[in-house]
């Protein structure tokens, strides 16, 4: 579950607001934070940073039913109240990868792993995740405990501020709160990312932003133009320079070579194509519709709009 944060507007019925201007506004306020829709029992959230929207899912009760591309031709119902809630950056990173957890133990007790055992062992795996404790006939609402990097940020009590998180925990506190029911454990790290998959997928998204541009200028012109655009970041990323070959276009195929690490090129990529658009006159809207649809991927790998 996704807690509260600061309030920034709280419960304003969607028939009132047109949701692109309000994105607009938020956009010129640099926020940090995330939009909930909710509408019976449907909640939509959309993350944003310093204004940009980072990602976007959908909720039905308990279960994520769809993450959503941010192409900005949303349909938020007329019926459903918006609420707008601010927070650090880090916690718009953490908490906008929530539509891809993973249960990993289901209804576990403290007879089965020792808590403090398996704080130990977040803390060696560098985890990401939570655990989710279940209520009880005397505490029914369930509590929450957040892992980043296997250290604690943060944790959710229901049964005690209404949802609100809390950025401070104490951690004998924390492991004593899971003992008293069984609890559920959920994965947000690379335990379950297909590191393959998330690699093609960085590559496509910015081979087609090279296919816009090189489409928007003539294709001998662009290939000059993008190796100059490489060569000059190359001190700062060495993969891009030309004379090596890890960093190639061509036929309108981005190739990267398989032991490139992707982290770091997907830092590269993302500087070089925003200076080509820049030298091509292509507006960064341009770039950035075709990333919205890629957000998630990217947010993983910190790469901002």
């Amino acid at each position: 579950m996704i807690p509260k944060f600061d309030m920034y507007y709280e419960h304003l019925h969607a028939s009132f607001i047109l949701f692109d201007n309000y994105l607009k506004f938020l956009k010129n306020e640099f926020f940090n934070g995330f939009i909930l829709a909710e509408n019976n029992n449907n909640s939509t959230y959309f993350f944003l940073f310093e204004g940009e929207l980072q990602s976007a899912f959908s909720v039905s009760g308990n279960q994520t039913e769809a993450e959503i591309l941010l192409t900005h031709d949303f349909f938020i119902p007329k019926d459903c109240y918006i609420s707008t809630y601010r927070c650090p950056h880090k916690y718009v990173d953490y908490f906008s990868r929530f539509h891809a957890a993973k249960l990993v133990y289901n209804n576990v007790s403290k007879d089965k792993i020792s808590p403090e055992k398996l704080f130990e062992k977040f803390k060696k795996d560098q985890f990401d995740g939570f655990i989710e404790k279940h209520g009880t006939q005397s505490s029914p609402k369930k509590s929450y405990v957040y892992f980043d990097k296997g250290d604690i940020i943060g944790g959710l009590y229901l049964d005690k501020k209404d949802g609100i998180f809390e950025s401070e925990l104490n951690i004998d506190l924390a492991r004593e709160n899971i003992t008293k029911s069984l609890f559920s454990i959920y994965t947000l790290g690379t335990q379950v990312r297909d590191q393959d998959k998330e690699r093609s997928l960085i590559i496509d998204c910015f081979q087609t932003i090279f296919q816009m541009m090189e489409a928007r200028t003539n294709p001998s012109d662009f290939s000059l133009l993008w190796r100059k655009s490489a060569m000059e970041l190359s001190n700062r990323y060495g993969f891009l320079d030309p004379l090596i070959g890890e960093f190639q276009y061509k036929g309108q195929q981005l190739h990267l070579y398989e032991k490139t690490n992707i982290k770091p090129a997907a830092l590269g990529m993302n500087e070089l194509v925003y200076r080509i658009a820049e030298r091509l006159s292509i507006s960064k809207n341009d770039v950035k519709k075709i990333k919205n649809n890629y957000s998630s991927i990217l947010a993983a790998y910190e790469i901002r709009n």
